[in-house]
């Protein structure tokens, strides 16, 4: 079995990749590849929205980087590189943030708009943080933030 979590997204060329974990696997192996699902399935989709209030599409469009394939484009990669079975299941799974939005908002450094919410004038930066709190609030216990995030499981032989 070869597994890529989270991976096959930012890979430049899908089907090169798929076709790369299907020449390693042994006759009979199964490629798994988990995905997520669209940003808007995300509890992370708060940062999203913030971003696209206040800091405009296009950096709202960088940020979803890790949601931008689906299973259904996954699973069309993964045939157009030469896998017979493709299965796709979603799975959703709680999100719980203990330390709250804080935490939450502290994941930009990882992202890829990381550079441009660093480079934000103090207004500008309040103004996002703000936003984003807001949103937040929808999905916020005491100081805990519960949500979800849903991906997607591709088994591929």
């Amino acid at each position: 079995m070869i597994t890529c979590q989270q991976g096959l997204q930012f890979f430049p060329d899908p089907v090169a990749s798929l076709d790369e974990m299907r020449r390693a696997l042994r006759d009979g192996g199964v490629a798994g590849v988990s995905i997520w699902t669209s940003v808007s399935e995300q509890i992370f989709h708060v940062l999203h929205d913030a971003a696209e209030t206040v800091l405009g599409p296009e950096l709202a469009a960088r940020y979803r980087g890790p949601f931008l394939m689906a299973g259904d484009q996954a699973a069309e990669a993964a045939r157009a590189a030469g896998f017979a079975d493709v299965t796709i299941v979603t799975h959703t799974m709680p999100a719980v943030i203990d330390e709250g939005f804080d935490a939450m908002f502290d994941t930009l450094v990882a992202s890829g708009i990381a550079t441009d919410v660093a480079a934000l004038d103090q207004d500008a930066f309040g103004s996002f943080r703000d936003e984003a709190a807001r949103i937040a609030q929808r999905y916020a216990d005491g100081s805990t933030l519960r949500g979800s995030m849903t991906a997607s499981i591709m088994l591929a032989s």
